[in-house]
């Protein structure tokens, strides 16, 4: 169970990586193209089921600009807050790990 719950957190912290978001999209757009909308996704399959969470997770990483600029810029000084205290507890812990 530990390692399965890993997969999927892992999958989702790449899934918030822009680098590819064209694979997700062409995946997306593939499976559109293959099935009716209301079978894109077998729920039955891990791979189709991580698939989806995936993409709940990429959409919900890159929403916040279509957000009003009042929330959208109280979203992201929440997130700057977030990374600096990472980095001031992660220095505090000796890792070698910082924001540039």
């Amino acid at each position: 169970k530990k390692r399965e719950l890993r997969k999927v957190m892992t999958s989702c912290i790449l899934a918030t990586d822009m680098t590819r978001h064209s694979e997700q999209f062409a995946r997306v757009k593939d499976r559109v193209e293959e099935h009716s909308l209301d079978s894109i996704f077998d729920y039955s399959e891990p791979e189709d089921r991580q698939m989806c969470i995936d993409l709940i997770v990429h959409a919900n990483d890159i929403v916040n600009p279509c957000f009003t600029w009042e929330m959208s810029s109280k979203w992201a000084q929440l997130l700057v807050d977030e990374f600096y205290a990472q980095s001031r507890q992660e220095n505090q812990w000796a890792c070698l790990c910082r924001i540039t």
